[in-house]
């Protein structure tokens, strides 16, 4: 990914001096916070954890950019058919002839979910932080949409994002495979 450690340190210096660090220990404080207050409301409620990877597609003007993601996701249910879902992903860096290689983000999230025997859809939002390349960006709303069968779960989501410095939003799609554990 690298081409030496010396561009590597440079990384890291640069997304210490921007903030961007201080805005993902914030952002991962958040999504625990609320899991553990989620997880003492519901002391007696089973929590399903799953680890998922896919492909996410930012469509921006006439560009489209692929990444290949990796997520954690914890469920904590509500009742029947309710759950919340802190999540965290990360999306590093696939494919663009337009885009730089070093646009790599994290998306911690919570989603509010309607889950049923094998379905479940929901919305939430998410706070991207592009770790190398740009700056942290707003809030973006999160819809996803799934199947679970047995311990596997299949995910789609629509997220619309701003780009590092532009104030126009570029809808971000993407589809995931998991295992529940």
């Amino acid at each position: 990914m690298y081409s030496s450690w010396g561009s590597f340190i440079k990384v890291i210096k640069s997304v210490f001096k921007e903030g961007t660090m201080r805005k993902l220990v914030l952002g991962l404080l958040a999504v625990c916070l609320l899991a553990g207050g989620v997880f003492a409301a519901a002391p007696g409620k089973k929590v399903a954890f799953s680890l998922n990877g896919g492909l996410q597609l930012l469509f921006w003007s006439d560009i489209i950019s692929q990444h290949l993601t990796l997520d954690f996701r914890a469920g904590f249910r509500f009742g029947k058919s309710f759950e919340i879902s802190p999540e965290i992903m990360y999306a590093g860096y696939g494919h663009s002839s337009h885009l730089p290689a070093d646009r790599t983000r994290i998306y911690p999230g919570v989603i509010a979910n309607f889950v049923s025997r094998h379905f479940f859809a929901g919305v939430g939002v998410t706070f991207p932080i592009v770790l190398a390349g740009g700056s942290a960006i707003p809030l973006a709303p999160k819809g996803n949409i799934g199947l679970v069968l047995g311990r596997w779960m299949m995910t789609a989501y629509l997220m619309s994002s701003a780009l590092s410095g532009e104030t126009s939003w570029a809808p971000i799609f993407g589809l995931s495979i998991g295992y529940r554990f």
